[in-house]
């Protein structure tokens, strides 16, 4: 028990000082915020409420002109694939009267138009097909675009409710420390729980070797 008890005592003055300070470092900066916020903190936060509802406003609105472009987009693609299927019955058509026997014995003029209005429908159909695959393309690229805002107007979301939420000065500072701090915090955990004990180790390995 005493030793685990000595483990524990050592662990704690390895633990705390490194949290200590970095726990001073967010309330310092919590305190550095708060005395550099200019006005109330109430008008403040209503300000940063009508700033969030605003740029979610203009994400929604962004997002249901996407949706309607997807929509036009889809109609469009549907329309095109009903117009290669029915240039392709008529190619089909066209075919069937180019026999052998329609070659040799049919109606020269008759052949001839046939065949012209093969070609035209042949290239009426590749650019329908054209037409599909960029509409396709486009309407990856709005899906694309639709998931961008859906997940800016989450995020809008999640900072609204939070801020709706918050009636504490200390918390708002609090977090607003922890959120321009965290790199730096997390920078001074590393070097004290990891790059510090490594450097002492590996000084006291040399000066055992010598």
């Amino acid at each position: 028990m005493q030793a685990l008890a000595r483990i524990i005592r050592w662990w704690l003055g390895k633990l705390l000082p490194g949290v200590l300070v970095a726990g001073l470092l967010i309330g310092g900066g919590a305190c550095w915020f708060y005395s550099r916020d200019q006005g109330d903190f109430d008008t403040n936060r209503r300000e940063r409420l009508q700033a969030l509802g605003v740029e979610r406003d203009h994400l929604q609105q962004s997002l249901t002109e996407v949706r309607t472009k997807m929509d036009r987009i889809s109609s469009e693609t549907v329309a095109e694939q009903e117009r290669i299927q029915q240039v392709d019955k008529v190619i089909g058509q066209l075919k069937d009267l180019e026999s052998t026997w329609d070659k040799l014995v049919g109606n020269r003029e008759q052949q001839r138009a046939n065949a012209e209005q093969l070609a035209k429908m042949t290239a009426l159909r590749q650019d329908a097909v054209e037409r599909r695959a960029t509409l396709l393309t486009d309407f990856k690229r709005a899906t694309w675009e639709r998931d961008g805002l859906e997940i800016a107007r989450g995020n809008i979301e999640s900072r609204l409710q939070a801020l709706a939420t918050e009636d504490s000065k200390v918390g708002h500072y609090l977090r607003l420390a922890w959120e321009r701090l965290k790199v730096w915090v997390v920078v001074w955990l590393g070097l004290y729980y990891f790059a510090w004990p490594l450097y002492r180790f590996r000084r006291w390995l040399h000066a055992d070797r010598d």
